[in-house]
C-alpha cells in the first residue's frame, strides 16, 4: 500500500512523513502513522485532508491483483487508487479493500467413493 498525504487542492504534500508504502500484514491489514509538521497543516484542526492510497499486489509470475474499494463498487488498484479523509486525531480510520483477482481455472474434480454410471469408480 502507498500513500500520500495532500493539501486541499489534492496536491501532494512535500514533507518528511506525508507518504511512503507499508505492507499489509498475513491478515491483509495495514496501518500508516502520521506524525508530520508542515505549513499546510497548521491552524486547522478541524479540517480533513485528504489521504490517496494505492493498492499493488503481483503474484508470481504475472498476475496483477485487482482490488475493490467503495462496498466492492469502484476499482481501486495500481495506480488508480482511493482517496479517504482524515481529520487531527483521528485513530483507526477503517477501510475495507476486497481483492477481487481471478485467474482461469479449468479440469475436473474427481472425488472418492461417488461413481456415475460409465465410470469404473473415481
Amino acid at each position: 500500500v502507498t500513500y500520500s498525504l495532500l493539501d486541499k487542492r489534492m496536491n501532494h504534500i512535500e514533507c518528511d512523513g506525508c507518504s511512503g508504502s507499508v505492507v499489509t500484514n498475513n491478515g491483509g491489514t495495514f496501518e500508516i502513522l502520521f506524525n508530520v509538521d508542515n505549513t499546510t497543516l497548521h491552524g486547522n484542526n478541524y479540517g480533513e485532508y485528504p489521504v490517496k492510497l494505492y493498492f499493488r499486489k503481483r503474484t508470481a509470475p504475472d498476475i496483477d491483483h485487482k482490488f475493490l474499494c467503495n462496498e466492492g463498487e469502484d476499482d481501486c488498484s495500481g495506480d488508480i487508487g482511493t482517496i479517504v479523509y482524515l481529520s487531527h486525531l483521528q485513530f483507526k480510520e477503517p477501510l475495507h479493500v476486497y481483492d477481487d483477482t481471478s485467474v482461469p481455472f479449468s479440469g475436473k474434480v474427481f472425488i472418492e467413493g461417488t461413481p456415475y454410471p460409465g465410470a469404473k469408480g473415481c
